[in-house]
């Protein structure tokens, strides 16, 4: 008994050691994020000194990498004995490749090798509160080797599956020590005769106010369901709070509007399921950043993005497919009408009310390709500061 108490206590501490890393790497590059946000916004230069202290009093740094965006400057450090302690793919990256080349492959979006052993963690440099603009100067990103090598993440799965299998079979030789100490006796067991319940009926009276009710409820349901089919839209953000949907990366509620912050931020509705044939309507604006917007919308089980201003907004396109390409440029701080229509033969693409491209149903042979968004109805942005509003779906005949 006391051996599977000690393995569940020492799962549960492994388990925690490993999760409490986890939450302090995210921690502590915020903060370090927030120093030099407040810095730059100050005037001062960058100062490489402060993520070299970073490193010092956080030994589990890989690498730290800090990027501003206006400025174009690049700036790494490599913490070579660190990346050995389970990082290998950074490790041969390095020595195949030097540090200059290193560095600009991790600074880019997803290139961080991530890992059982890895955990990588990236920042936006968001001005302070007090500052009048905030929109995002650069970005950290931060590489932690994971302690408990060669097992990395793994120590979540192992000691957890021993921490439950010490709690429940501690609890069965509990419950069977407990048995043995206050055995029944046969003869003390008596059969239970089950007894029906009695329906007590209502009185005529109240059973006719019920069906009143009932009816009246019935009406008002169906009333509201034609004028809902009448009008036929559906309004998927209120612009007072996220509900309703999933987000993945920096969302958040800005003066009634759906904001997103790189990188590789996407929200998508869990209000409705898409038909096979619908319309779906956003307002969207860039803030700042070097792109536009995304559009996520499904067509026959693919799921396909609309990038609107990309490339350094030079152009846009329905991602995955050439034909579509319309080239122009997004303005800053300008509210643009968006809208997707599936329906028939065909699936359209509008910009301000005018077609910018049509896709035959029969051509969607394949998804957009993968960026990190999610799948399903609603939008993403990737280096780029954009809010949206008056998002609204429509079944369509």
């Amino acid at each position: 008994m006391g051996i599977l108490v000690l393995i569940a206590v020492t799962g549960a501490a492994r388990l925690l050691l490993v999760r409490q890393f986890l939450s302090m790497a995210e921690e502590s590059t915020q903060r370090l994020a927030e120093q030099i946000g407040a810095e730059i916004v100050d005037g001062k230069p960058l100062r490489e000194t402060v993520y070299r202290e970073f490193i010092a009093r956080e030994p589990r740094v890989g690498y730290l990498l800090v990027a501003h965006f206006s400025s174009g400057y690049r700036s790494g450090v490599i913490n070579s004995s660190s990346l050995s302690r389970g990082a290998k793919e950074v490790d041969e990256y390095l020595r195949q490749h030097g540090d200059t080349e290193t560095l600009a492959h991790l600074i880019q979006p997803g290139a961080g090798f991530p890992s059982e052993y890895l955990n990588v963690v990236s920042v936006a440099l968001t001005p302070p509160e007090r500052a009048s603009d905030r929109t995002p100067l650069g970005m950290v990103k931060v590489g932690f080797v994971i302690p408990g090598f060669p097992l990395g993440r793994g120590y979540q799965w192992v000691w957890g599956s021993f921490t439950c299998f010490g709690i429940a079979l501690a609890v069965v030789l509990w419950v069977r020590q407990k048995r043995s100490e206050s055995p029944v006796r046969p003869e003390a067991i008596k059969p239970r005769k089950e007894i029906p319940p009695v329906p007590t009926p209502l009185p005529k009276e109240a059973e006719k106010k019920d069906l009143h009710w009932l009816e009246e409820t019935s009406a008002q349901t169906v009333e509201i369901q034609e004028k809902a089919d009448e009008e036929g839209w559906h309004l998927l953000f209120d612009g007072e709070s996220l509900e309703g949907w999933v987000c993945k990366g920096n969302c958040y509620v800005s003066e009634g509007s759906l904001a997103l912050q790189p990188w590789g931020t996407s929200a998508v509705t869990a209000e409705v399921a898409p038909s096979d044939r619908f319309c779906f309507q956003v307002e969207a604006k860039k803030i700042a950043g070097e792109d536009g917007f995304v559009i996520l919308f499904p067509c026959d089980g693919k799921s396909l993005a609309w990038v609107v201003g990309g490339w350094g907004n030079k152009h846009s396109e329905l991602a995955g497919y050439s034909a579509t390409r319309t080239d122009h440029a997004l303005e800053r701080n300008q509210w643009a009408h968006v809208e997707i229509r599936v329906e028939g033969d065909g699936v359209e693409g509008f910009l301000d009310a005018k077609k910018m491209w049509a896709v035959s149903r029969a051509d969607i042979r394949s998804p957009s390709p993968d960026a990190g968004f999610q799948d399903g109805l609603g939008v993403a942005v990737w280096n780029t500061l954009a809010k949206f509003r008056n998002a609204r779906y429509r079944a369509l005949s």
